[in-house]
């Protein structure tokens, strides 16, 4: 199953008349566990991007398809059923519900796929996701006991906890330090390698966008991979 865009373009007004293309006729492609990092000044439509293939927002242009299929036009439920089932977002901010344990946290997501399967296991389910992620024995704890990096890891597992086939990761890795930083990207690649979910990672960070399997910059609305940018320097 493949996450596409196809001829994506996402303009924004400015005011008297004047726009800007953020992102501009845009093909994508991503497939079971692929991985994919974006990177790019501030404000040039990474996030935008991100909200586009997550059925967040709508591109002014283009379509966004789901193995050929155009998802645009679909009923608001229906793409938030297509969304709660497929695709996870993590962000620079952990978002955990305060005063809820880790276990709590990371079965959230459960609640919304229309599973009942899943709903019934929810408690084992999301005790797995937390072992996968290095917590187990902190099922109990809530976040405020936690450090950030512990918490960023209740928040990948609660990510993955329904086996999405696609994780979009807007700066995961912000707001820690750098060797905490490093290890929470070595267990998001791994986390999602290993459950073949195709990732697409946003940072500003070159570092971080090296160890995906490919890398861009989104410059002038465009996608520019990072190998043939640094080639024509």
């Amino acid at each position: 199953m493949t996450l596409s865009l196809r001829g994506v373009t996402k303009t924004i007004p400015l005011g008297d008349g004047r726009h800007v293309d953020l992102i501009r006729n845009l093909d994508f492609d991503l497939g079971p566990g692929d991985s994919v990092s974006v990177v790019g000044r501030s404000g040039s439509g990474k996030s935008s991007l991100l909200n586009i293939l997550g059925l967040l927002d709508q591109p002014t242009s283009g379509s966004v398809e789901l193995d050929g299929q155009s998802l645009l036009g679909l009923p608001d439920r229906k793409l938030s059923t297509i969304r709660g089932r497929h695709i996870s977002f993590i962000f620079q901010q952990f978002h955990l519900l305060p005063r809820r344990t880790a276990l709590e946290n990371v079965w959230t997501p459960l609640a919304h796929i229309r599973d009942r399967e899943m709903w019934r296991q929810r408690r084992e389910l999301a005790a797995e996701a937390l072992a996968r992620v290095g917590l187990a024995g902190k099922e109990d704890a809530v976040p405020e006991t936690l450090s950030g990096g512990e918490q960023q890891r209740v928040a990948i597992a609660r990510a993955l906890v329904h086996r999405p086939r696609y994780v979009l990761a807007d700066e995961p890795t912000g707001a820690l330090d750098g060797e905490t930083a490093q290890n929470i990207m070595d267990l998001l690649l791994d986390a999602t390698r290993s459950q073949r979910a195709g990732l697409v990672l946003v940072t500003h960070d070159i570092q971080y966008a090296t160890v995906t399997d490919r890398q861009f910059k989104l410059d002038e609305g465009k996608l520019v991979p990072l190998v043939a940018e640094r080639s024509s320097r």
